[in-house]
């Protein structure tokens, strides 16, 4: 699996390769990048498959070089020495992030990970990670035709778990694309919805006009059966 690491601090570059020598062979380090601008001319020319990231970096953060790109079309393992705002992204999108002084344990663990992915299943995942970050969680992100996009936690009416996920705007209407489960209802408790018919739905209390005998009435016409 072709490689590039983009990571500011030498020493953390030449740590980071006798890991890899040491832990993972199959992975070759093809480059190394230094911040932003080197990570973008070094993505293109080399197209590798598994990128370490430095969260932050002198130019901003890792996050603007994959902002930058048209599509993601990587495994993506991200590396930090902090405790930042945006690894609880990572860790809600399922995007491994390893933290300094890196242990190759963890570091065989998340190379094991992003390997059993996908390139699409993996860059998916790093698109919701940048959609919560970009909306400061208030974006529940989904899954279209065109790619991922961030929908407003605060205009969805309910979500209902069966067989995965349904989200309903307003009116019940049923919003169009692709969420996972888990992620979906841990945002949604998150924001402050509230279960019913034993954790089937979860509904936005905003909405709530009635909550009687079974019955739970929200705005335009919504009646849920607990």
């Amino acid at each position: 699996m072709k490689a590039l690491i983009v990571d500011d601090e030498t020493k953390s570059r030449e740590v980071m390769k006798v890991l890899l020598q040491l832990c993972a062979p199959d992975v070759k380090v093809v480059d190394e990048a230094e911040g932003i601008a080197d990570g973008l001319e070094k993505l293109q020319r080399h197209a590798p498959e598994l990128v370490f990231l430095d969260i932050s970096l002198r130019e901003g953060d890792s996050f603007m070089l994959l902002e930058r790109l048209k599509q993601i079309r990587f495994r993506c393992i991200f590396i930090t020495a902090y405790d930042e705002y945006s690894v609880e992204a990572l860790q809600l999108a399922g995007v491994p992030c390893l933290h300094k002084p890196v242990h190759p344990e963890e570091l065989q663990d998340a190379i094991r990970l992003v390997g059993e992915m996908t390139v699409q299943e993996a860059s998916g995942r790093a698109e919701q990670a940048l959609i919560w970050l970009r909306g400061g969680f208030k974006q529940l992100p989904l899954r279209r035709p065109t790619g991922w996009t961030g929908l407003e936690i605060s205009d969805i009416r309910y979500a209902a778990f069966d067989n995965g996920v349904k989200l309903y705007g307003d009116k019940g209407k049923l919003i169009s694309g692709d969420t996972t489960a888990d992620s979906c209802r841990r945002m949604l408790q998150a924001a402050g919805f509230k279960a019913a018919a034993g954790q089937r739905y979860l509904f936005n209390p905003v909405y709530l006009q009635q909550r009687d005998k079974g019955v739970l009435r929200l705005d335009g016409g919504i009646v849920l059966e607990e």
